[in-house]
């Protein structure tokens, strides 16, 4: 079982949801990124982030000259 609370306060973060929303919202990372920061594997960030009610938009643009994509956390 991952520590997220233990993770989060190493990082200096209040809790573990504002952590994973400033390193993927914040700071734009890719959800590969931030359970690289993290040390813990894509499937339990998603996990995460479903058990506190986040949930994730992916927003691409292919028609403009440079393609555009990111993602969005939203509260459910």
């Amino acid at each position: 079982m991952i520590d997220w609370d233990g993770i989060a306060f190493e990082r200096g973060y209040k809790n573990p949801v504002e952590m994973v929303d400033d390193l993927y919202w914040g700071r734009g990372m890719s959800l590969n990124e931030v359970s690289d920061e993290l040390i813990v594997s894509r499937t339990a960030l998603i996990k995460f982030m479903k058990e506190n009610g986040l949930s994730l938009i992916h927003i691409s643009e292919p028609t403009r000259p440079l393609y555009i994509s990111y993602a969005v956390f939203c509260l459910k």
